[in-house]
């Protein structure tokens, strides 16, 4: 705007033109501002409606999409509705990436496909596959040590099975431990898979053997209190010997040796010894490289006795006196954890029959280390009301589930306790089925219930054994001897037990066969028969017998059985020279007739009580065994025939491995019904029966010049015997022992009483000898020598055979 003169050009004087100018100005810039502001909005406006549809652009892929159709491709042996039941969506579905994801992750685990792809493209989702190979065939070469079907029973790809990588790698462990169990440490295992046609493939396995390391050394650190000898003797790993070749024993197997530890352990516990500790048992190669060095560290701790035993019932109502029956752990002696398990699981049997299956009988040991006693309180509770609502079995591919579940003693539905749970372990591994038994808990589908899980590994059951050896005796000289022996104690997996065996010497011939059911018509008795011939070579006649028997068995309880038979046999008595029977020959002795044929039916029982510690290798306890037979019940022979044996185990001097054995046996037959009892019916002792006298060399003899044993119709004989080392490693297995034998054998009634040398007199011998534990049973040499002795008696200072129980 121009101005003219004292005005502006639009007439407007300077100061108002001034101040109207700044208004207008002012407006001027508020509208700028505001335009600004209208700007900004009209731009945050077109952000808001533009954005989203750029986050939807971006974030499509990953929202899930419609499933029109599932194409599946490349399978050839797995049906495409078993691929479909792997994917975690489904025709119609919605698909996502994390769906995808999950899918490839269920259909790799099946371990049926080397490969699988999953895409999605216009609707259609594609599943590739790639499937893994089929196994043709399995070889194994160069193992001249395992054989074939050992390792074919092990691995886990065999024939028309699908081949996986990783299966293999696991199946290259699993025959490398079986080597390592039997001692061969340096095994290569090498495996070539070889394409075939079809997608299958064979699967070689080269094997580059190294020798057998044995184990040369058991050392033992820290027991200060039990020789090492005496664990030795509990462990089931054993150093060298050229006779273990028929056991293996001497083989590093670490599962082995981790048994050898609860072994010990076990062992401690039972000798007073309640807070051992087996710390490690570790195997190292010695310096040349060619044996295993073994050694134990045992933490010992104080060993203690009972000083007091009581019963605190607490708020459970049961009478304190009907428990304390039923307790075995005894104040003054050392105390034994295998008797507190006993009694524990009595009391807790107790309980449940007193109307208390939740009781819970649990053990409060009050230590004092210092004085070494300790007492012992079982404390009864109401425990937790838990009841067993299934139980799971697993691992036994041959003994049937029902075989398993009859030993437990306890079905669904049952209260749940840990003790009998425990109980029901021990007495599954007693059958001798299993090698290993484990037991857990599992939570059920309520609080209150609970799933009972056993998973059990089984062993071989059966047993082929041919023997032979030598027996001697001053008098009789070498009589060799030959046994064989098939046994099987699970046939085809019922629990049935079925034996044959036969024997084959110059003085007896025969063959046994005998079938034992345990459950007989599903309840707790055993049943069976038995089936014999026999034939034996005496000095004055020969006795050929045949025929069978029925058996029926009751366990009493844990420590009592009760046996009932009937047998039927046929007897033939041949003479090794008929002048015996003839009257007025110088030979004749009434007492050795009449020969011939007879028929014997009997029937009988035996009552047996066994304490003993252990059932094959005891070392303390004892066992009382009691029978009767009476013949007669049909067939021509009647008699009553009563026998009694006992014998006692107890360490003396444990720490130095010596032990005291009594032993005691005693017998009476009778005859009834006007029979006339015969040389067959009577008792013949001597030999190993009686050591210091020959074979059939103690008791009646008939006064022809050949002074005939006759046999006697009462005995009773019984042996004292002290037992220790010898001072020789303890893996030659020898011990030597000293003993005295006392008794009489006489008694002769019927034919020939009154012409026969008879006297009930005491006969006492007196030896030593040495005792070997071979892997054929345990062998014995003696050395005798007949204190006492009737003179007609024959001695026998001299003999060699196998040693026996009774």
């Amino acid at each position: 705007m121009k101005r003219r003169g004292g005005v502006t050009e639009n007439g407007i004087p300077p100061g108002m033109w001034s101040r109207q100018y700044e208004a207008v100005l002012e407006k001027q810039g508020n509208n700028k501002k505001m335009q600004i502001k209208a700007i900004f909005l009209r731009l945050m406006l077109a952000f808001a409606l533009v954005a989203p549809a750029v986050f939807v652009e971006t974030a499509a892929p990953a929202a899930a999409q419609s499933v029109q159709r599932i194409v599946v491709q490349g399978n050839q042996r797995v049906d495409r509705e078993s691929i479909l039941a792997y994917l975690t969506f489904s025709r119609g579905g919605r698909y996502s990436e994390a769906a995808a994801d999950e899918s490839l992750k269920n259909l790799f685990q099946t371990g049926l496909f080397e490969d699988v792809q999953i895409s999605y493209r216009g609707g259609t989702v594609y599943v590739r596959v790639k499937e893994q190979p089929l196994v043709n065939r399995v070889f194994f070469r160069g193992n001249r040590k395992v054989r074939d079907k050992k390792l074919a029973d092990e691995v886990q790809l065999r024939e028309r099975t699908m081949f996986s990588r990783a299966k293999l790698a696991e199946d290259i462990e699993r025959m490398r431990t079986i080597y390592q169990r039997l001692g061969i440490r340096d095994v290569v295992i090498t495996p070539k898979v070889v394409r075939l046609s079809q997608n299958r493939v064979n699967i070689v396995y080269d094997f580059t053997e190294g020798g057998v390391v044995k184990v040369r050394e058991i050392r033992f650190i820290g027991n200060q209190s039990i020789p090492a000898g005496t664990l030795r003797g509990v462990m089931r790993t054993k150093t060298a010997a050229f006779w273990r070749f028929l056991t293996k024993s001497d083989r590093y197997d670490p599962d082995r040796l981790a048994q050898d530890r609860e072994l010990l352990r076990l062992y401690y516990l039972k000798k007073g010894f309640a807070d051992v500790e087996i710390v490690s048992a570790e195997a190292q190669l010695n310096e040349k490289g060619d044996g295993y060095i073994i050694t134990v560290t045992i933490n010992e701790g104080p060993r203690y006795k009972v000083r007091n035993v009581s019963v605190d019932p607490g708020v459970v109502e049961i009478e304190p006196r009907r428990l304390e029956r039923k307790i075995l752990t005894r104040p003054g002696r050392y105390f034994d954890a295998s008797k507190l398990s006993k009694s524990l699981e009595q009391m807790t049997v107790e309980t449940g029959r007193s109307g208390l299956p939740f009781a819970v009988v649990r053990p409060d040991l009050q230590r004092d280390p210092a004085a070494g006693r300790l007492d012992i309180v079982y404390r009864v509770e109401e425990g937790p009301r838990v009841y067993i609502e299934r139980i799971e079995i697993s691992g036994n591919t041959r003994t049937l589930d029902h075989v398993i579940r009859r030993e437990l003693q306890l079905a669904e539905g049952d209260a749940f306790n840990r003790v009998l749970l425990d109980r029901a372990r021990r007495r599954l591994l007693a059958l001798g089925f299993f090698e290993r038994v484990v037991m857990r808990e599992e939570p059920g589908s309520a609080p209150d219930k609970v799933v009972v899980v056993i998973e059990v590994k089984e062993q071989s059951t059966g047993t082929f054994t041919v023997g032979g050896g030598l027996s001697y005796s001053a008098t009789g000289g070498i009589k060799p001897v030959a046994t064989i022996e098939v046994q099987e104690k699970n046939l085809l997996g019922t629990g049935r037990q079925l034996k044959v065996k036969g024997k084959l010497g110059r003085d007896e011939r025969s063959v046994d066969f005998s079938y034992t059911e345990p459950y007989l018509f599903g309840f707790n008795m055993s049943g069976g028969f038995d089936l014999l011939f026999n034939q034996k070579f005496l000095d004055t006649h020969s006795l050929l017998e045949f025929g069978g028997g029925l058996r029926l068995g009751f366990r009493l309880d844990d420590y009592q059985t009760l046996n009932l038979r009937y047998n039927l046999k046929h007897r033939t008595v041949t003479l090794v020279d008929a002048a015996v029977c003839v009257p007025g020959d110088p030979k004749y002795s009434p007492a050795l007739c009449p020969p011939g044929t007879n028929w014997i039916s009997s029937v009988g029982l035996t009552y047996m009580y066994d304490r003993l510690d252990h059932p094959l290798n005891p070392t303390s306890g004892y066992l009382l065994r009691a029978s009767l037979d009476v013949a007669g019940l049909g067939g021509n022979v009647r008699y009553v025939k009563g026998e009694v044996a006992g014998l006692y185990l107890q360490p003396v001097l444990a720490d130095h491995g010596v032990s005291l054995k009594l032993k005691g046996t005693a017998g009476y037959i009778r005859s009834w019904g006007g029979y006339a009892m015969t040389a067959a019916d009577r008792f013949y002792k001597g030999g190993p029966t009686f050591r210091g006298f020959s074979i059939n060399g103690v008791g009646p003899r008939d006064t022809t010049a050949q002074q005939n044993y006759v046999g006697g119709e009462l005995y009773a004989i019984g042996t004292v015997e002290l037992h220790f080392p010898l001072g020789l490693p303890e893996n030659l297995g020898l011990s030597g022992f000293v003993f005295s034998d006392f008794g009489t054998v006489g008694l002769v009634t019927g034919n020939g009483a009154g012409t026969v040398n008879d006297a009930l007199a005491l006969r006492v011998s007196v030896g030593a000898g040495l005792l070997w534990r071979s892997p054929i049973g345990p062998l014995q040499l003696t050395a005798a020598y007949a204190v006492m002795k009737a003179p007609w008696d024959q001695t026998d200072w001299l003999q060699f055979g196998i040693a026996t129980k009774f």
